[in-house]
């Protein structure tokens, strides 16, 4: 079955102070079972490794090989969302304490009945609330 990542999970990927257990967990789980991400996920990717690369967590030029692995995994874009950012997700980002961004993932997990995988503790707590599961990897 597919998951939803977020940016936190697909982030972790590439910033190797994050590379952990967990993160080659849900790495391997995307490759074999595949994911889903909101529209706004490739532009968001595109920031926090921009934003890595500034702070010097990652060497500038590894930001198109970052591009170019993540296309070689099944992610697919969820478009359908873009209709659901002025409605569903304002509303669960004001339910919930979320930014849009952040809300889009949740909306994207319930409208597709699919876990979520985020390492943010802010949108675990939503998407529990909101009866969506919290995709969980061994410690």
């Amino acid at each position: 079955m597919s998951i939803v990542v977020d940016c936190s999970v697909t982030l972790s990927w590439y910033i190797p102070d994050e590379v952990n257990g967990r993160t080659r967990a849900v790495l391997e789980y995307v490759a074999d079972n595949g994911a889903i991400t909101p529209f706004h996920w490739r532009a968001e990717m595109a920031n926090g490794l921009l934003v890595a690369a500034r702070r010097n967590r990652i060497e500038r030029g590894f930001v198109s090989t970052a591009f170019e692995r993540l296309d070689l995994l099944p992610i697919s874009d969820d478009l359908e969302g873009m209709e659901q950012t002025g409605s569903v997700a304002f509303g669960l980002a004001e339910e919930h304490t979320l930014t849009i961004y952040d809300a889009l993932y949740l909306e994207t997990a319930m409208r597709r009945g699919l876990p979520l995988a985020t390492f943010d503790k802010a949108l675990q707590r939503a998407a529990q609330s909101a009866g969506v599961p919290v995709f969980q990897t061994a410690p």
